[in-house]
């Protein structure tokens, strides 16, 4: 009071100032992004670089531990290793592509801070879903499944089982990812142990996730 000056107040304004100054950063981001032309390239080049990657790192994990079939390697592999240097290399290599295209360091910053920002409940929930899918995997879930179901269930309706459980699953919980995480392992041993077709169990886990996720948001 003597000096006359109020820090409260002027925390407040600096407060209400800097909230003003992002708010107007993100509404001319928004015109910049309206007036964007979209490139096909942008996308299909991080997307193969994140494919080609994590199936790549999947399959180098599980040959190091001595396994020499591409599905048993990509089965013995530590996917939540492999899917995160995918995923770095992949956030790199986007950075130094936009970079190269002469956009700006703070305008790529701002957009992946506010991605992820986006994202943290994804993020969340993939990271919840690893941590029950090793769970599961150290309890031997998986073989208990094999041992029980896999004795009594035909292998030609295992991908329908799959689809079903999954489709049901990813209803209640409202992710596509979560039902992936939780659900690959599971049924991809499954269908290996009863001898079905593989290739239709992942293609149906996908498909469940997405359906689920789909019908939820209706």
């Amino acid at each position: 009071m003597l000096t006359g000056r109020y820090i409260g107040k002027g925390i407040a304004t600096n407060n209400s100032n800097a909230e003003s100054k992002n708010e107007m950063h993100r509404e001319s981001i928004e015109q910049e992004i309206e007036e964007v032309k979209p490139k096909a390239m942008n996308l299909v080049l991080p997307l193969l670089l994140l494919l080609i990657a994590t199936f790549y790192l999947l399959w180098q994990n599980g040959r190091n531990k001595g396994v020499k079939s591409i599905i048993d390697a990509v089965q013995q592999a530590d996917a939540t290793q492999a899917m995160l240097i995918a995923l770095f290399l992949t956030v790199i290599f986007a950075l130094v592509l936009f970079l190269f295209r002469k956009e700006k360091l703070s305008e790529l910053m701002f957009h992946f801070v506010d991605g992820g920002n986006q994202l943290a409940m994804a993020i969340i929930l993939l990271v919840l879903v690893w941590a029950l899918a090793d769970m599961s995997e150290d309890l031997g879930f998986s073989k208990f499944i094999t041992s029980t179901i896999g004795t009594i269930l035909p292998k030609a309706i295992v991908p329908v089982v799959n689809f079903l459980f999954g489709s049901l699953i990813a209803y209640f919980v409202g992710s596509s990812w979560g039902v992936w995480g939780l659900l690959m392992p599971l049924g991809v041993s499954l269908a290996q142990a009863m001898g079905a077709s593989i290739p239709m169990t992942v293609g149906a886990v996908f498909a469940a996730g997405s359906f689920g996720d789909f019908t939820s948001s209706l």
